[in-house]
Formats: C-alpha cells, sequence, structure tokens
C-alpha cells in the first residue's frame, strides 16, 4: 500500500508517502497554502463527491489550463457573433440552418 501514515488536523490532511513509492506513482508531493474558506470549499467538495482533494484540485487546474487555451477562440467567436448581430442560440439556429437549407 502507497500510504505510511494519514494525519489528520482541523486544518490539514497529510498523506506520507515513501520516495521509492512516490517516484513509482510519478507523483510529487507538494505543499500549498490556501485561504481557509478555499480549503473548507474543497474539502466539501471532496467530500460530497467522494473523491480526494488532490483529485479536485487536480481537476481544477486541468479546467483552468483548458480554459486558458480556448479562451483565444472563445474571443475570436465573440467578435464574429457581435459582428454578426448574434445574440443568441436562436441566431445562431437560424443563421446556420438558413446556410444548411441554401446549400442543398
Amino acid at each position: 500500500m502507497f500510504i505510511k501514515k494519514l494525519i489528520m488536523s482541523s486544518n490539514e490532511v497529510v498523506i506520507l508517502l515513501s520516495l521509492a513509492e512516490a517516484r513509482e506513482m510519478n507523483v510529487k508531493i507538494v505543499s500549498v497554502s490556501l485561504p481557509v474558506e478555499i480549503n473548507d470549499r474543497i474539502e466539501k467538495i471532496a467530500a460530497e463527491q467522494k473523491r480526494s482533494k488532490s483529485q479536485i484540485v487536480l481537476e481544477a487546474v486541468e479546467k483552468y489550463e483548458f480554459d486558458i487555451r480556448w479562451a483565444p477562440i472563445r474571443e475570436y467567436g465573440d467578435r464574429i457573433a457581435k459582428k454578426l448581430g448574434i445574440t443568441s442560440e436562436d441566431d445562431v439556429e437560424q443563421i446556420f440552418g438558413r446556410k444548411a437549407q441554401s446549400s442543398r
């Protein structure tokens, strides 16, 4: 088993792994300081989803990276929508529905 010891206090949960086990898992153990209210929110989400805090933070980082990567494309889409006067999903359906019918 990878977990050597679980230490719980009111503000933190620390899982200690041997260095060999951490290397085998390709894991880097880090320490992060968070405002108490953010930590409380992470703990609540983790408990509700029955997942570890590490999994919640990892998913948040991956979503953040995804959002950053796609931000320029969303901004481009917003500029095009503004130029075409698109303000709703109905507008998009009208435009693409019309184009799809006219291309047949």
